[in-house]
């Protein structure tokens, strides 16, 4: 029931996919459930539902019945960002609950941002990858010894300047 909006006829739609066939005991429970929690669905916890369902007397006679509902797909629950600590309340940030989202306001693929991550952990020695995002260049300082610059190569820096200016530059220095 939690997995869209806080619509009855919404509620009562996955209420079916769940079980397979939609029953009479879906709209009043629908009805209940929208009235209880519409106005603070994103926070509902499934627990607190779960009672009410449990509560609900055409669930329960369905449970009891011969034909016992039976549940022949999962439907997960939306991500959602979660809200902002007070200090950036003011701030315009753009919405990113998931790494596909994350991926599609950076313009990459998902695949692409994991690659971009390097969870893999590839050795930077190891020439035979591509997955090489930095360019090294060694100078010499005056007294002798040497200083490595990091240089992002052009995808990534790209990446860069726009979590740096569509994100960082609109947070205040603290």
């Amino acid at each position: 029931m939690l997995a869209g909006p806080p619509e009855a006829a919404a509620m009562v739609e996955r209420m079916t996919l769940v079980l397979g066939e939609r029953a009479d005991w879906m709209n009043g429970l629908a009805r209940k459930v929208a009235k209880r929690f519409g106005a603070r669905w994103d926070s509902v916890d499934g627990k607190e539902l779960s009672k009410v369902v449990a509560e609900n007397t055409g669930f329960v006679a369905a449970w009891r019945g011969e034909s016992r509902p039976r549940v022949v797909r999962v439907l997960p629950r939306p991500p959602v960002q979660r809200p902002p600590p007070p200090w950036l309340h003011d701030v315009v940030l753009p919405q990113l609950p998931t790494l596909g989202d994350l991926a599609a306001w950076l313009e990459v693929e998902p695949d692409e941002l994991d690659w971009f991550a390097d969870r893999r952990r590839v050795p930077a020695q190891s020439a035979a990858t591509p997955l090489h995002h930095y360019s090294y260049k060694a100078i010499e300082k005056r007294d002798g010894r040497c200083r490595i610059f990091e240089v992002p190569k052009s995808r990534l820096r790209a990446l860069q300047r726009k979590v740096l200016h569509g994100l960082l530059d609109r947070v205040a220095d603290h």
